[in-house]
């Protein structure tokens, strides 16, 4: 993810980015943003998968990205 990011910082002609947001659906995704202090939205729709992020420390948990603007919102775009 660290390398990831770096990439497209590269890409963009950046040395960094003045924020990061992260956006999965899996229970190490959750775990992978806190060991790398990055907020993390989580995607499920089934809700014991939801309750998992929740679990982690993921705040947010959409079932889609149907709510085009609430998730706008949540990362403050």
């Amino acid at each position: 993810m660290q390398r990831s990011l770096t990439r497209a910082a590269c890409l963009h002609g950046r040395v960094e980015f003045d924020s990061v947001i992260y956006v999965g659906d899996g229970v190490w995704d959750a775990r992978a943003c806190r060991n790398l202090g990055w907020p993390c939205i989580g995607i499920a729709l089934d809700p014991i998968r939801a309750a998992r992020l929740r679990a982690e420390g993921v705040k947010d948990v959409f079932p889609n990205y149907e709510d085009a603007v609430r998730f706008f919102e949540v990362i403050g775009a």
